[in-house]
């Protein structure tokens, strides 16, 4: 499965990408922020939060700060500002989690709870 406004609005930003969506433990930003790809990225940080004891019990390890996720739902801008052909990378300098995940996550997922 494939799981990223400007300052004078006054919104909160990193680099170019606005803040979609913020968390106890995560803050994710992205630049799609359309209706479906804003529910694919709180799909994600839902995932985050429940699985966050989890992940750091099992790494040994919990950051002070808040993890930052950049969210890309189209893959080819994603693979751009990556630099190579990946689904997701780490930046270990930057303590920051670039993850692609295709808008059609969330549309697939509203699909299979009508059909339930």
């Amino acid at each position: 499965m494939s799981i990223l406004v400007s300052a004078c609005t006054g919104e909160k930003t990193v680099g170019d990408l606005p803040l979609i969506k913020e968390t106890e433990h995560g803050q994710f930003y992205s630049p799609d922020s359309n209706a479906d790809k804003r529910q694919a990225i709180s799909m994600l940080a839902e995932a985050l939060e429940a699985n966050y004891m989890r992940i750091t019990n099992l790494f040994q390890y919990e950051s002070a700060n808040k993890t930052l996720v950049h969210v890309y739902t189209d893959k080819a801008e994603f693979q751009q500002m990556i630099g190579r052909d990946t689904e997701g990378t780490y930046v270990a300098s930057e303590n920051i989690i670039n993850v692609y995940a295709p808008a059609s996550l969330y549309i697939q997922w509203k699909t299979d709870l009508q059909k339930a």
